[in-house]
């Protein structure tokens, strides 16, 4: 005997194929960019960067890796899966101004789909270096005629740092008087006339200090005699 079913119910199961890529936010960037001070230590965070995938399952698990890296090893992932960016070791401005490279993020799907961007990391200088004297000390001989804003010599030094952080500011810890300094320059000049019969010799020390004008804690300064 058969039976009359007036109503089967039919479920029909939709199935996610991996059909989107990852996508990076905020949506439409076109790269990521940011300034680091140089200095700073393995394990700073420089970068965390995140993206999405709508899809189910493993074809909207995503993660992370950096390409292209540049030499010296200074950035790497703290967890391919956060995307987190940060420093495996310490840079040094003065070697190193940019560590550029792409970062990709992935699914899981089969096959998978990814996403790229590019990343900038602009290293700022910071104040680590003194001035350095081109000579460890300097010696002249002169006459007691000379005439006053004469110049006896003309001390020089060098910043390894960048900007104001490289300009050097010159002075004298005692000139006793009788010599001056041009701040610019480094040159040392007769500013009241010499007497040999009262003194023949003078010790004078010369002071270089960088960023003018910067406050005290951020001038760095060397001395020679």
């Amino acid at each position: 005997m058969s039976v009359s079913v007036p109503n089967a119910r039919l479920t029909i199961s939709v199935l996610d194929v991996n059909d989107n890529a990852p996508r990076f936010r905020p949506f439409g960037v076109t790269n990521f960019s940011e300034s680091i001070l140089e200095g700073a230590q393995p394990g700073t965070t420089l970068l965390s960067v995140s993206a999405v995938d709508p899809d189910k399952g493993p074809n909207g698990q995503i993660f992370y890796e950096l390409l292209h890296l540049p030499r010296g090893g200074y950035v790497r992932l703290e967890d391919p899966s956060t995307g987190k960016i940060i420093a495996n070791r310490t840079v040094d401005y003065e070697q190193v101004q940019w560590l550029n490279f792409t970062v990709r993020t992935q699914d899981q799907g089969s096959p998978p789909r990814f996403s790229e961007l590019p990343v900038y990391l602009r290293i700022v200088d910071v104040n680590d270096n003194n001035p350095i004297f081109t000579q460890p000390s300097y010696q002249r001989p002169v006459f007691e005629d000379l005439a006053l804003g004469t110049i006896i010599v003309r001390v020089s030094a060098t910043d390894a740092d960048s900007g104001l952080f490289a300009v050097i500011e010159y002075s004298l810890v005692d000139g006793e008087g009788k010599f001056g300094i041009t701040p610019s320059t480094g040159d040392i000049y007769i500013l009241s006339p010499l007497d040999r019969e009262t003194k023949d010799h003078y010790t004078l020390t010369a002071v270089a200090r960088d960023n003018p004008g910067g406050t005290p804690s951020n001038r760095r300064e060397n001395s020679v005699q």
